[in-house]
């Protein structure tokens, strides 16, 4: 059938596709349909114009396939192409044809197919992204490093989408993950990424509006402006969450074109952000897992208590380094591997059970029932047993049971209780001590005043003066045995409460120990003792320490000694310089006596407070218990120690180390120079080897001649053989021949030409008394080098030189303060009438006044006392506010004259207090006469 060119135009114009037809040989073209006509209409009439003008071109297209026809003129050619002019994707068929008129033309078929390619493209990237949200899911399972693992998601994620950038920002700086990015050009720089502001905005979208995503769709106006600004064109942004917070987000960003987001983008964006927030969630409570169990680690190094996890297979998995510690394990590892062999358990238990056994039974028990408690002896690899008491616990590890046993060495503890058992013994013999302590208190304290109460009736009573005086003698012996027992209690209770202060000064040991003697040898002389004491050539003079302190010490001592010492006895002090410096010696006071003896257990309870060698003790001797105790803290506060040696019915020797600064006090005590002293030879008769041998050491210091005898009859057989004894010091207590026999025969065989010194602990009254053989001079015992060599002096004609005024030197005070008037602030009239009594024989004028205010008023009327003695406690006013209130007074002598505190506190704080108030000295209670003149004269 013979179609024409008209009815073949039809129905290539009826058909959806273009078709042009091309002279093969000249590439005009001859025909195009109407829709070719309609694709090019810009080009006008296309008719006779080259194929290829149509593609802006001036020659033939790279994908002609004209030359292909014209070698196969059978072959059908086709092809897809994208038209650059059309913006369109075609889909071309071509071949060669035979045209109505005859002429063999290229016929080419085009189809536009630009949507079903975009589909197809669409769906395969849609199939790249979810092999990419895939493979990014799966490397989330098996990431090993999260760094890598990042990088390399942002990279595909880039790659995929086609973008320019991909990052990743999180909101809080001080994040561990802070920023990661992709760029097509590399890692980008800080000033490249987005800016802050905008970011926020997003942020803030986000909390604000909780959307799934963001992009720039979404921004207005000035913010796109402000995002091209930034050199970026299209953004889409997904919140990244962690533990349901955001925490930051992942955008995809294009820097010079817009793009519109699929659903498949988003979808590939949520995806990441949703693997790198449970990535960081995993890695969050990983680093959570691996932090509590550091800590867990840290804290059971740290225990003071063993720890050990066992499994449930009871094989070690962990311990702590307290319990490697404790067994002296020195490798973990290796104890872990060889847990059963390795020996930690003695074989045998204390009740007879095999260890390891046990220990088993133990951990099941644990096991079992949750919890299991014991105690076992376990070893160190040294061999020592140690006790542990151990608690097992079952606890879930890492999804399996476990059992984690914390141990304590019971060695500590079971020493303690031991201290313990042993502080609850003495607490009880120390409450026992109290408790008998207070009853001789009571004993103590009531005997001197029953004997003051019942000397005070008698004496009132009787009209007989010599019954009277007996009478205020025990009053005294009285008055002073309470003092001692109260002073006793005060020097307790400042121990006790940490207050015993020393105050050192420079002075004259001779001086402190004749105080100290005359003291204990009023009570030796009761029990007709003999008390002597020698110092040693090498000790010096003076020393610098606690003089009262000391005396007290030496006192306590002495009082003991002759307490416990029988009657006729023998005590003596001897003091000695063991080791010495330029500038310090360390001296050694030794007390000796012949008394009853101590065993050791006595002497273990000897230096306690409230403690008695022996309880029959307070009601044979009497006493307080604390002269001891109190006297080893004086000892130890001033750096020295004390001590005793004793044994049952050998007596007794006390001891004391002190180490002291040498003084600078010299003793004023010398021999005449006026003496031709080489002719002088002295002659001693005593007993005692001691004195004998005390004497010929002070003797030879001072460069006499001396000899000794050690009684009359050895005397007179001496004097026989040896003339010219021109000094005799004579003792009067002697055995056969006492020393007023002796003057009476010597005086008969040589005449009176020997001046003859009776030494004696007695007054020379008692001896004249009993004899009228005349004496021509006394020395008391016991005997000092000072008194010694002042009584030769004196003996020889020469002026005695008198001692210097020292802290013990006595005091008559009469006529001293003569003229003076002192104004006396005290409420209790007996203490007034004491005082004034005290103070009369010196001719001061007292004015009394009775308590604070009379006292500020009386001064204030009449300004000229000279001192004012202010009693502390007083009614109304008392002595620290009215010696204020003088002080105050707009008085030129209120301000300078000297006020003198009163009163029984003598802690160092109430004394500090009467300082503070304005007062310049402190005179303590019971008021001591001598104590009170001399302090008065430092200001009269």
């Amino acid at each position: 059938m013979h179609v024409t060119t008209e009815q073949l135009i039809t129905v290539l114009n009826n058909i959806g596709a273009q078709f042009i037809v091309v002279d093969p040989e000249t590439n005009i073209i001859i025909y195009a349909n109407d829709k070719v006509q309609e694709s090019y209409k810009d080009f006008g009439n296309l008719l006779g114009i080259k194929c290829h003008s149509i593609y802006s071109i001036n020659c033939r297209c790279d994908h002609c396939p004209m030359p292909r026809l014209l070698e196969n003129p059978h072959e059908t050619i086709e092809w897809e192409s994208f038209n650059p002019v059309l913006n369109r994707w075609l889909k071309n068929s071509s071949s060669l044809v035979q045209w109505p008129d005859g002429r063999t033309v290229h016929m080419q078929q085009c189809m536009d197919i630009t949507d079903i390619k975009t589909m197809s493209q669409d769906l395969a990237k849609r199939l790249e992204q979810q092999e990419l949200m895939s493979e990014i899911s799966q490397g989330f399972i098996s990431y090993e490093n999260w760094e890598t693992f990042i990088t390399s998601a942002l990279r595909k994620a880039g790659e995929c989408l086609s973008v320019d950038r991909v990052t990743i920002t999180a909101i809080n700086e001080d994040s561990d993950f802070h920023h990661h990015n992709w760029s097509t050009n590399g890692k980008m720089s800080s000033d490249q990424l987005l800016d802050a502001r905008l970011k926020m905005q997003m942020f803030q979208i986000w909390v604000d509006s909780k959307l799934p995503y963001f992009s720039d769709q979404m921004l207005s106006e000035p913010a796109l402006f402000a995002m091209r600004a930034h050199g970026l064109y299209a953004i889409l942004a997904l919140p990244i969450f962690l533990d349901n917070t955001l925490w930051g987000a992942l955008s995809f960003e294009m820097k010079s074109t817009r793009r519109e987001w699929t659903k498949s983008d988003i979808a590939l964006g949520q995806t990441i952000t949703n693997v790198i927030g449970s990535m960081m969630e995993r890695t969050h409570i990983q680093q959570k897992i691996h932090e509590a169990e550091e800590r867990t680690k840290v804290m059971m190094d740290l225990a003071p208590m063993t720890c050990i996890m066992f499994n449930e297979q009871f094989q070690p998995v962990s311990c702590n380094k307290e319990f490697l510690r404790l067994f002296g394990i020195p490798d973990k590892e290796i104890y872990f591997r060889d847990f059963h062999s390795h020996v930690i358990l003695p074989q045998k238990q204390p009740d007879g059970q095999d260890s390891m056994p046990k220990m088993a039974a133990i951990f099941n028990e644990a096991l079992i029932k949750g919890r299991a408690t014991a105690e076992l002896d376990f070893l160190h690899s040294d061999g020592t047993i140690i006790p542990v008491d151990f608690k097992m616990i079952r606890i879930n590890w890492r999804g399996e049971d476990h059992v984690i046993s914390f141990g304590k060495d019971l060695r500590e503890l079971r020493a303690k209780m031991a201290e313990l058992v042993i502080a609850k013994e003495k607490a009880e013999e120390s409450a026992k001590a109290k408790s008998s302590f207070l009853a001789n208190m009571s004993h103590e304290i009531r005997t001197p005043l029953n004997a003051i109460i019942g000397m005070t009736e008698l004496a009132r009573s009787s009209n007989d003066m010599e019954r009277v005086k007996y009478c205020l003698g025990r009053l005294d012996d009285a008055s002073n045995h309470l003092i001692g027992v109260i002073n006793d209690i005060l020097d307790m209770s400042k121990i006790d409460a940490g207050r015993l202060e020393l105050a050192p000064l420079d002075f004259l040991l001779e001086d402190m120990l004749r105080r100290v003697s005359n003291v204990a040898n009023f009570r030796a002389e009761q029990k007709q003792q003999e008390l002597i004491i020698c110092i040693g050539s090498s000790v010096p003079s003076s020393i610098v320490a606690d003089p009262q302190r000391l005396a007290q010490v030496l006192t306590n001592l002495l009082s003991n000694a002759v307490k416990f010492t029988p009657e006729s006895g023998k005590i003596c002090l001897t003091i000695s310089n063991i080791e010495e410096t330029e500038d310090e010696c360390t001296l050694l006071f030794e007390v000796q006596d012949s008394g009853i003896g101590m065993s050791k257990e006595q002497q273990a309870l000897l230096f306690q407070p409230f403690q008695q060698a022996d309880g029959s003790i307070s009601r044979r001797f009497g006493g307080t218990g604390l002269g001891l105790a109190i006297s080893k803290n004086i000892v130890e506060a001033m750096g020295g120690e004390i001590g005793v040696e004793s044994a049952l019915g050998q007596g007794a020797r006390f001891f004391v180390y002190l180490r002291v600064p040498r003084g600078k006090c010299v003793h004023q005590s010398r021999l005449s120079k006026s003496i031709n002293w080489k002719n002088i030879r002295i002659l001693v008769v005593d007993d005692a080897p001691e004195v004998r041998e005390y004497f010929e050491s002070i003797m030879s210091n001072i460069g006499l001649s001396c000899k000794v005898a050690s009684s009359g009859h050895e005397a007179l057989r001496l004097l026989e053989r040896e003339r010219g004894f021109y000094l005799m010091f004579i003792d009067w207590m002697m055995p056969e021949m006492d020393g007023i026999e002796l003057k009476k025969r010597i005086a008969e065989l040589y005449g009176d030409n020997a001046v003859v010194i009776m030494m004696s602990s007695v007054e020379p009254d008692q001896i004249k008394k009993t004899t009228d053989v005349a004496i021509d001079y006394f020395i008391n015992k016991p005997l000092f080098p000072s008194s010694i060599i002042d009584s030769i002096n004196e003996c020889l004609g020469e002026t005695s030189r008198a001692h210097p005024d020292n802290l013990f030197l006595q005091i008559s005070g009469e006529g001293m303060f003569e003229g003076k008037h002192i104004l006396l602030a005290e409420d209790i009239k007996i203490n007034q009438e004491i005082l004034v009594a005290f103070l009369e024989p010196t001719g001061a004028v007292l004015t009394c006044a009775g308590n604070g205010q009379e006292a500020i008023d009386i001064f204030t009327k009449d300004p000229s006392f000279d001192l004012v003695i202010m009693d502390i406690h007083m009614p109304e006013v008392d002595g620290y506010q009215a010696t204020k209130a003088i002080r105050a007074l707009p008085i030129e002598k209120a301000q300078t004259i000297p006020i003198v505190a009163m009163t029984a506190n003598v802690f160092r704080e109430y004394i500090e207090r009467c300082m503070a108030s304005g007062m310049n000295d402190h005179i303590s209670k019971p008021v001591d006469k001598a104590e009170m003149i001399t302090k008065i004269r430092r200001y009269l």
